[in-house]
C-alpha cells in the first residue's frame, strides 16, 4: 500500500507547485566565499525565484553522480521537440552522456537536458530534488531538467544556488565540463562544436566556470565562480539587468 502512496503523490506535488503564474518581479544577488560559505555581500537571498537554465547546474551534477558518462543515450523525438536553446540533436542519434553534458553546460541545450533526464522522468526529477536536499538547498524545488518555465517552474534562491555552486565546484568532472571554452564531439550521426555562452569564462581566466540563464519570466540569471590568488568566490545574480558588469565588479572588489 505504501508503494501506491509514493507513486501518486509525486504528480500531485508537481502540479501543486506549478499551478500558479510566477514571474521574477524582484531581484537578488549573493557573493559567497566558496570553501567557508561565508557571505561577503548579498541582497534578498532567501526569496524563491525562477532560476531558468542555471537549474542545469543541478541537472549536470545529478547526471555526473548517478550515471555512466561514457554510455550512449538514444535521442528521442520528445528531446528534439524541446523549445528554446538547443543544439538540434536528431531523433535516433546516439550521443554519449559526457557529450550531452558539454552541450548542456556550454550551450544550455534543452534537448540535451531532456535526453539526460529521459524527457524529465519522475525518477530523474526525484534524483535532482534529493541531491538539492542532500547539499542543503532548503528553499528549492525543481520540476524539470532544463529550467524552462512555460509549463512548470524551478524555484530556488540566490543562497541555495550559491550552495549548489560551492558543492559542484568540488567535483573535478563538473568543473572540467563547465570551464571549457569550447568542445568538439562526434556522435553516431554528426559532428558538433560547442562554444561556451558564459563570456567571462571565455575571456577572463580568473572566471573558472559559470552558467547563464534567461526566460521572459525569470529575466537574466548568472552564476560565476571567480578565483584569484586567495579569493575563491561564487557569484549569483537573479533578475539583474547589468549582470555581466556586476560579476566583474564583485570580482574586482
Amino acid at each position: 500500500m505504501k508503494k501506491f502512496v509514493i507513486v501518486f503523490m509525486l504528480p500531485f506535488f508537481l502540479f501543486f507547485t506549478t499551478s500558479a503564474t510566477f514571474v521574477n518581479n524582484n531581484s537578488s544577488y549573493i557573493v559567497m566565499e566558496r570553501t567557508s560559505k561565508r557571505i561577503i555581500e548579498a541582497s534578498n537571498i532567501d526569496q524563491q525565484l525562477l532560476v531558468a537554465s542555471t537549474a542545469k547546474i543541478l541537472t549536470a551534477i545529478t547526471v555526473i553522480e548517478n550515471y555512466d558518462l561514457e554510455e550512449e543515450v538514444l535521442i528521442a523525438k520528445e528531446d528534439t521537440l524541446e523549445v528554446g536553446s538547443k543544439v538540434y540533436f536528431k531523433e535516433g542519434e546516439k550521443v554519449k552522456r559526457i557529450d550531452l553534458l558539454y552541450a548542456l553546460m556550454l550551450r544550455s541545450a534543452n534537448d540535451a537536458a531532456s535526453a539526460l533526464s529521459s524527457n524529465n522522468s519522475a525518477e530523474f526529477i526525484e534524483l535532482m530534488n534529493n541531491t538539492a536536499k542532500k547539499i542543503g538547498m532548503t528553499k528549492s524545488i525543481f520540476t524539470n531538467a532544463s529550467g524552462l518555465d512555460e509549463k512548470e517552474y524551478n524555484l530556488s534562491t540566490a543562497f541555495d544556488m550559491a550552495i549548489l555552486s560551492c558543492y559542484v565546484a568540488n567535483n573535478s568532472t563538473f568543473v572540467q565540463i563547465a570551464s571549457a571554452h569550447s568542445y568538439k564531439c562526434q556522435t553516431s550521426e554528426s559532428a558538433y562544436n560547442f562554444s561556451n555562452k558564459h563570456k567571462l569564462v571565455k575571456t577572463n581566466d580568473e572566471f573558472i566556470w559559470g552558467k547563464t540563464g534567461y526566460t521572459k519570466k525569470s529575466k537574466r540569471i548568472l552564476v560565476s565562480n571567480y578565483k584569484k590568488e586567495n579569493m575563491d568566490v561564487i557569484i549569483v545574480t537573479i533578475n539583474q539587468s547589468d549582470d555581466w558588469n556586476m560579476h566583474k565588479s564583485f570580482a574586482s572588489n
